[in-house]
């Protein structure tokens, strides 16, 4: 017993000092490390229902050799009514909008489920829509991405724009 009980005490003193983040049990490399680290969801709850799930990831930070001057992001949205935030052509569906500062964006694009960039976005489901959405670059400090609904209220997405 007298053997025992330091040995104890010495396992638990050491085994508190470890250093491990959720990212020591997954393996990623550093660009999914960064997409993980920039996803931001929001949720509008109506009734007691979720009526829309938005997440997004600031690509400018994921892949700052691809993505520069123009803010872009990848965008997963879930609509209680199955509607879309933007058409095949990337226009704006009604009741529907997505801004960036108050600004609309300069191109959409439907991210398909081929798409080498879908791997950044940690959320997947069937019944999300994905975009990549890209708006005029800006000099503002916080990036405030918001979606507008019609039926449902809005949602507010906020990254602090780094030294990049």
């Amino acid at each position: 017993m007298r053997t025992v009980f330091p040995l104890l005490s010495a396992l638990i003193l050491l085994g508190g000092c470890a250093k491990t983040t959720a990212y020591d049990y997954f393996k990623m490399d550093e660009q999914h490390e960064r997409a993980v680290s920039n996803l931001r969801t929001e949720t509008i709850v109506k009734d007691q229902e979720t009526k829309a799930i938005i997440s997004s990831v600031y690509l400018n930070r994921v892949m700052p050799e691809r993505f520069h001057g123009n803010d872009t992001f990848y965008i997963a949205l879930y609509l209680a009514d199955n509607g879309e935030l933007y058409n095949e052509e990337g226009e704006a569906a009604e009741g529907n909008v997505l801004l960036l500062n108050g600004m609309h964006p300069v191109a959409v694009q439907n991210a398909d489920e081929n798409m080498t960039l879908r791997s950044l976005m940690p959320v997947k489901n069937d019944w999300n829509r994905y975009y990549i959405v890209e708006y005029p670059g800006s000099d503002e400090t916080i990036l405030r991405l918001t979606l507008e609904s019609d039926l449902y209220g809005q949602a507010h997405l906020e990254y602090q724009r780094d030294d990049e």
